[in-house]
């Protein structure tokens, strides 16, 4: 197949905040442009190995970002590519963040890839107010891209 799209879905896949483009088959091959926010769009990168036809977008592992999904032609199957679309995207890592302060604990999970998810505040003897006690998932994970770290964070002192 050395044909033209057959189809072209958009959505925020580098989730920059700016609408993308992926096409079925540019030179047989599904492809994706990113937008630059201005109208405008990157050359397409193709999918080089798999060949496809139609496409979809959708949250199909629902965790918050768009995944493609395009039929395989000559076999009775789709191929789905999971937050994973010819795009760089670093992996989040959790570091060990545990005693900072929740603003440098909050950036530093940024720095690493990762969004920060639930901040649930304990009362603590040990650890001071305002300071990380405890991150979830553990620390040393490496998730997908974007995935969410929820923070255990100091109360201080009951009194």
């Amino acid at each position: 197949m050395t044909g033209g799209p057959d189809a072209v879905v958009v959505a925020d896949f580098d989730v920059d905040g700016h609408p993308d483009i992926a096409t079925s088959a540019i030179r047989g091959a599904p492809a994706i442009a990113t937008g630059r926010g201005d109208g405008s769009f990157s050359p397409a990168r193709s999918l080089e190995w798999l060949y496809g036809q139609g496409g979809a977008v959708a949250d199909f592992n629902v965790d918050g970002r768009p995944d493609l999904a395009f039929a395989d032609i000559g076999y009775p199957e789709a191929n789905i590519y999971l937050n994973w679309t010819g795009l760089p995207a670093p992996p989040c890592v959790v570091l060990d963040r545990r005693g900072d302060r929740l603003p440098t604990a909050k950036n530093y999970i940024r720095l690493g890839g990762c969004r920060l998810g639930h901040v649930r505040y304990r009362y603590s003897r040990t650890v001071g107010k305002n300071r990380v006690i405890s991150l979830r998932p553990p620390i040393g994970s490496v998730l997908p891209s974007l995935s969410r770290v929820d923070l255990v964070v100091s109360r201080g002192r009951r009194s």
